[in-house]
């Protein structure tokens, strides 16, 4: 998640889940046995369902991550200490317009696809990765 929380930082995390996570939350997601990744909501798809999926990506990445179930969920951010105290996480940090209307784009493909199969979502964000030459991130 950096430059938003320095690598290495302490975080605080409000556990459970909430009734709805806010687009622009920084949640932290349990995507494999002993793997947590903290990262920023994008898109909340049948949250209330029991079956829904997340759309998260973190702030230094490029493209937005492959959709995430809902049983990944562990909490929300709610501070971090990079040494210097507890900070309140703040907004995503602006990109260049070129940056912003690629991650546009593919945010709202994986979205859409989200919406009617998430499977297939998650097959297109893993393609979206490799052909990029991008390393995807841990997924759930």
């Amino acid at each position: 998640m950096s430059p938003t929380l320095p690598d290495g930082c302490r975080i605080r995390v409000r556990c459970g889940v909430p009734a709805r996570v806010p687009v622009g939350e920084i949640v932290v997601l349990a995507v494999a046995p002993g793997i947590l990744i903290t990262h920023r909501v994008l898109k909340a798809r049948g949250w209330n369902g029991g079956r829904g999926h997340l759309l998260t990506q973190g702030d230094g990445a490029v493209l937005c991550d492959e959709p995430i179930p809902m049983r990944a969920f562990v909490g929300c951010v709610i501070a971090f200490d990079d040494g210097a105290g507890w900070i309140v996480p703040g907004n995503r940090p602006r990109r260049t317009l070129a940056a912003r209307w690629g991650a546009a784009s593919h945010r709202l493909l994986i979205a859409a696809l989200m919406a009617v199969h998430p499977e297939l979502a998650r097959q297109i964000a893993r393609l979206s990765y490799f052909l990029c030459g991008i390393d995807p991130p841990a997924s759930a």
